[in-house]
């Protein structure tokens, strides 16, 4: 946590280079480090926390030692954004990013890259236009596909979790030199490249 308390990262959006990302993000990676997540017994792409377990699993109104020991933290982190519109909001979006922290923490980057592969398999898109040999899905337009398939890759390429894994792979150089034109191809699509911004707005072209 660099020194930081948890209720001084609640309070700003960034800390310079104390905090990277939203504080939202460094509450996350904050609470993952004073309560360390766990792989699941078993991954599924169904699972809302990427296959981990840990206090961003807890519910409200556990009573098990997960959520005695979250308790204070969660008691901290709502009092310093009580002047919020909506904790209860903002708190579900830690617990998101604590499993999406947790994931790639937890993970290699081979298993991830099963994990990818598995979804791809199971949910059968092939073709340009979403085609599936057989099982019925929605065609997804190419302009969609454009944002989302490389949007998801350039935020795990410049995720700071993924940074050491990245400078120690052996195509290390390749993907850095990728990332340049990737960035690029978002931009020339009109995507925002700040992670949240991103993040919704390929949401919102998936609605579409």
């Amino acid at each position: 946590m660099n020194g930081r308390e948890l209720k001084e990262i609640c309070a700003v959006s960034n800390l310079g280079e104390s905090i990277s990302g939203s504080a939202e993000r460094a509450v996350a990676a904050a609470l993952n480090v004073l309560l360390p997540p766990a792989k699941a017994a078993q991954y599924s792409a169904d699972d809302d926390y990427a296959g981990c377990t840990g206090w961003f699993t807890s519910e409200h109104g556990d009573k098990d030692k997960m959520a005695k020991d979250l308790a204070p933290h969660k008691k901290e982190i709502f009092a310093a954004w009580k002047y919020s519109s909506n904790v209860s909001t903002k708190y579900k979006r830690v617990r998101k990013y604590g499993a999406e922290l947790a994931y790639t923490d937890l993970y290699t980057l081979e298993e991830r890259e099963q994990h990818n592969a598995e979804l791809a398999a199971e949910t059968g898109e092939t073709g340009e236009t979403g085609e599936t040999g057989g099982k019925p899905s929605r065609n997804r337009d190419l302009y969609e596909r454009g944002v989302v398939e490389q949007g998801t890759l350039y935020r795990a390429w410049t995720s700071a979790t993924n940074d050491d894994i990245i400078k120690k792979h052996p195509k290390s150089e390749r993907i850095q030199a990728s990332l340049v034109h990737l960035t690029k191809a978002l931009q020339e699509l009109g995507a925002p490249l700040d992670d949240e911004e991103l993040a919704d707005f390929m949401k919102k072209v998936a609605k579409r």
